[in-house]
Order: C-alpha cells, then structure tokens, then sequence
C-alpha cells in the first residue's frame, strides 16, 4: 500500500516539474519570439503596442522582466521587445539612453521596476 502511494505521489510530482517546466519553456519562446520580430523604429512609432527596452546585465530588468512574462504567459496581445545593448548609438539617442526596463505605451515613458505600476502598464497595453 505505502509503495503504490509513493509511486502515486511520484507520478503527480512529475507532472507538476513537466507543467512548470513546460510554462517556463513558454514564457521564455514568448519573450525571445517578440525580440527576435520586433523593429525597433517600427515598435517605438507604434504607440498602441506596449514596448519593453532592457539590458540583458541589468538587475531591474532581471527583477522585473521574468516575474512579468512568467505570469502573462498567454496573454493574447503582442508587445514588442527591444535589447538596448543592440541599439545603434543613434537609436539610443531616440530614447535618452536611461534606466532599464523601460516601458512605451500609447506616447509614454516609463522607467520603473514597481511591480505594481508594470502590472497597470501591461493590463492597459493588452
């Protein structure tokens, strides 16, 4: 009996690492698909479409970046994301070269790491 519920126990613990594993797989694909098809001077014109600037050594972006896209995994509108070190210096100077993550969303600028407020941003933007 105590071996059936370990092996039980165990099948249920699998399932759960391959769900989160899976989630995350999704989370980072989304990510990495937005940067990889977005044009940054397209994407900064667009103010309808939600713009997220980051570096990929900064720690605001690193404490920010995965929480968000972890938790919007499926959500259904596209937002567009830009790596500033990839910029040109022209490019960099269209957005005065400040603090990351930096949002863009319908003709505003954002420079935070509130959770609170990228939340606000992200339900507005999709």
């Amino acid at each position: 009996m105590t071996k059936k519920i370990i092996k039980n126990a165990s099948i249920v613990l699998l399932g759960i690492a391959a769900i989160l594993i899976i989630w995350l797989l999704l989370a980072i694909g989304r990510f990495k698909y937005n940067e990889a098809t977005t044009d940054f001077n397209e994407a900064l014109n667009d103010k309808k479409t939600l713009l997220i600037i980051y570096k990929p050594g900064c720690k605001r972006c690193k404490e920010t970046l995965p929480r968000l896209y972890l938790k919007n995994v499926f959500a259904l509108k596209r937002e567009n994301i830009v790596n500033q070190d990839k910029l040109s210096k022209k490019d960099k100077n269209k957005i005065e070269n400040g603090l990351t993550p930096k949002f863009f969303y319908n003709g505003r600028e954002y420079e935070t790491k509130d959770n609170a407020q990228i939340e606000k941003i992200w339900r507005y933007s999709h």
